[in-house]
């Protein structure tokens, strides 16, 4: 089983001598888990446990931090699910970049360094095979999860701390829909102006994919 723990030092996976729990075993006394023990439960070889953590995902992905989005597009991508894997993987990515952004102002040179890491380390996380496949989908699939991944931007409200990567361990380890972070008006303003600025980009980079295919 794999332990999936970013830190400031390193983002890498790590092996873990303990097997994941049993569906049975998963029921918790509070609700959601960490992103750490989404990554576990992902990398467990027993269907229902991997099952387990996609509901989990599904019901509330605002409570997991980005990173964790490349381990579920990368299972659905293995489960031969390639349009559920490009959108759960593009939203992650859009994420991840929405909250790089807002994190750099604040960053100090280590950090700032780290932070540049992170979209090489997700697009690895996605494995090989996903943007081949990712890129093979009907424009009107890709168009279809655009919208949705937009939907899921504005609805799935981050519950986990503004500057996560600055302890991104601890975040790993944290079950933010538990115990929520709160947000300031001002971090809360801030994201809302770097998504409107952004989005064109995110448009952009999907047209771009479009219209490689359209030339073939």
């Amino acid at each position: 089983m794999r332990n999936l723990v970013l830190s400031l030092a390193v983002a890498a996976l790590a092996a873990c001598a303990t097997p994941p729990s049993a569906p049975s075993q998963l029921i918790a006394e509070v609700p959601g888990a960490s992103s750490g023990d989404i990554g576990d439960w992902l990398a467990s070889p027993q269907r229902d446990v991997r099952d387990h953590a996609l509901d989990m995902i599904r019901a509330e992905p605002g409570a997991y931090l980005p990173t964790t989005f490349a381990w579920v597009a990368l299972e659905l991508q293995q489960r031969g699910e390639s349009a559920e894997a490009a959108k759960w993987g593009e939203f992650g990515r859009q994420r991840l970049l929405l909250d790089i952004a807002l994190m750099m102002p604040n960053a100090n040179e280590d950090q700032r360094a780290f932070l540049e890491t992170l979209p090489e380390r997700y697009a690895d996380a996605l494995g090989n095979d996903f943007l081949p496949a990712y890129r093979a989908l009907p424009a009107a699939q890709l168009l279809a999860n655009f919208e949705e991944v937009q939907g899921l931007q504005v609805t799935a409200t981050r519950r986990y701390p503004p500057n996560w990567a600055f302890d991104a361990g601890y975040a790993n380890a944290t079950n933010w829909l538990a115990v929520p972070s709160e947000w300031s008006v001002e971090d809360v303003g801030r994201l809302n102006a770097l998504y409107v600025e952004n989005l064109p980009a995110f448009q952009s980079a999907l047209q771009a994919v479009i219209a490689a295919q359209a030339a073939q």
